[in-house]
C-alpha cells in the first residue's frame, strides 16, 4: 500500500483556505477534474475523456476543517484510496495536512503528483506566494 502525506503552509486563514477544499462540489484547484456533483455523502467527478471517479465522503466537519474521503468507483482500476485533509491553524496562517493511501503501489507516484498540483493550485486560487508542496 502507498501512503503519502503532505504539509503545505498557506499564508491565507484556515477560513479562506476552507471556502476552496470544503466546499465539497469545487474542484477548479484539482487538476483533471472537470466538474463534480455531490449526491448524499457521494461526490460524482467527471473527469477528461469522459471517464468518471466516484469518492465516498466519509466525513466531513466545517468546525474541525477536516474532510475524510475514499475512491469507491474508479475506470483506472484503484483497489484501495482513503483520504484525510485537515487544515491546522498556525502564526504564518494555514497548514493544510493531507494524508492519502492508495493501492496498488503503482498509482502511488501519479496519485503524489496531482496531490502537488492540486496544492499549487489551490495557492494560484488563493493568490497565495508560499508554496512549498512539502512531504511530512
Amino acid at each position: 500500500m502507498h501512503h503519502v502525506e503532505m504539509n503545505e503552509q498557506f499564508s491565507c486563514s484556515c477560513a479562506d483556505l476552507w471556502s476552496v477544499v470544503g466546499t465539497l462540489d469545487r474542484v477548479d484547484w484539482v487538476p483533471g477534474i472537470d466538474t463534480a456533483e455531490l449526491i448524499g455523502d457521494m461526490r460524482h467527478m467527471k473527469m477528461a475523456g469522459d471517464q468518471n471517479l466516484v469518492e465516498q465522503i466519509f466525513h466531513h466537519d466545517n468546525d474541525s476543517m477536516t474532510i475524510e474521503y475514499g475512491v469507491v468507483e474508479s475506470a483506472v482500476g484503484l483497489q484501495h484510496h482513503r483520504a484525510r485533509l485537515q487544515l491546522l491553524s498556525n502564526p504564518d496562517g494555514c497548514i493544510l495536512n493531507w494524508t492519502l493511501e492508495a493501492e496498488p503501489d503503482a498509482f502511488g507516484p501519479a496519485i503524489e503528483k496531482m496531490m502537488r498540483d492540486s496544492l499549487i493550485g489551490i495557492h494560484q486560487i488563493l493568490g497565495d506566494q508560499t508554496a512549498s508542496t512539502t512531504p511530512a
